[in-house]
Formats: structure tokens, C-alpha cells, sequence
């Protein structure tokens, strides 16, 4: 687990600078890593506490790629397993929505997220 702190502190650190495009893809893609491995950690808190700082710039998530925001959606912790993580779902939820409701994507490819932005628009296989 030290490499993966070492994962979210640097990019903790890199976040408000980087610029839009390679936020709106990188973080969701560190966020969406880091969770599927499990990782539950200082670091992960602070990583959390500053892409949610980023999410809240003006536009940003209005701008942001589908995947990128379905993937956050999906990683982002709601069960309160990281103490003083903001509640970004009620953030989230209404652009989620929105694209829901105009057909980018649908609920069944935002529970897919997880696999990556290459494969998540692809049919279910049987």
C-alpha cells in the first residue's frame, strides 16, 4: 500500500495545477484506480479533499467527459469509510442526472465506469 500512497500524494500535490483537460481525465482515472483497489488511507482522503476542491471550479464538471464523470460518481465513497471526505454525490448526482436524461449515457454504463473509458460504452457481453 506505500506505493499507492505515493500514487495519491503526488497526485494530491499535482491537482490544482494541472491543467483542465488532463484533470477532467487524470483524477477521475486515479480516483477510479486507487478505489478499486481498495485503498482507504490518509492519503486517499487528502487526494479526495482536492479533486473535490477542483470539481467545484466554475464549469468544471459541466465540462467534463462522461466517462470521467460517471467514473467519479461510481468511485467517489458514500459509505463514509474515509472520516472528513466531503459528500460529493450531492455534487455530482444533478450532472449525472442531466446526462442520464439526455442520452450520453444510462445507468447500466455508469455501474460499468469501473472498467475504463475504452471499454464502458461497449455491450454487455453474454
Amino acid at each position: 500500500m506505500e506505493m499507492l500512497g505515493m500514487i495519491a500524494e503526488i497526485t494530491a500535490e499535482r491537482a490544482a495545477e494541472s491543467k483542465v483537460k488532463e484533470a477532467q481525465m487524470d483524477l477521475p482515472m486515479i480516483v477510479m484506480s486507487l478505489t478499486r483497489l481498495g485503498f482507504k488511507d490518509l492519503q486517499m482522503n487528502r487526494l479526495l479533499d482536492v479533486v473535490a476542491e477542483r470539481l467545484q471550479q466554475t464549469r468544471f464538471l459541466k465540462k467534463m467527459p462522461d466517462w470521467s464523470l460517471a467514473a467519479l460518481f461510481w468511485a467517489w465513497p458514500q459509505d463514509g469509510s474515509l472520516r472528513g471526505v466531503r459528500n460529493m454525490q450531492e455534487l455530482l448526482q444533478p450532472e449525472v442526472e442531466e446526462r442520464i436524461r439526455k442520452k450520453k449515457f444510462d445507468s447500466r454504463m455508469l455501474e460499468r465506469s469501473w472498467m475504463g473509458p475504452a471499454e464502458w460504452r461497449r455491450p454487455a457481453r453474454a
